[in-house]
């Protein structure tokens, strides 16, 4: 019978199994699993704080995660065929 070290390296190495598998899938999109993180987050929550997000995450992620809602942000408005144009012409 495995000891529980043995365990929770088992565990260990599967987890970083999964995380190495999912960054692979993840990389068409150009993000990678910890980033994917922050919108299943926030699509789940209703009203969650600035605090709720950053404690959801290491600090090394959180600079990260930033850049990648930026950039989210910058191909919404690109694509986003109803906001108003510097005419005020839709």
């Amino acid at each position: 019978m495995a000891t529980g070290h043995e365990m929770a390296m088992g565990l260990r190495a599967a987890y970083w199994a999964m995380h190495r598998r999912t960054d692979a899938c993840f990389t068409g999109h150009k993000i990678t699993a910890n980033q994917f993180v922050l919108p299943a987050l926030l699509a789940e929550e209703d009203g969650i704080t600035q605090q709720q997000i950053l404690a959801a995450f290491q600090p090394e992620q959180t600079e990260v995660l930033v850049e990648f809602l930026k950039r989210i942000a910058k191909e919404l408005v690109q694509t986003d065929t109803t906001a108003p144009t510097a005419t005020g012409d839709n």
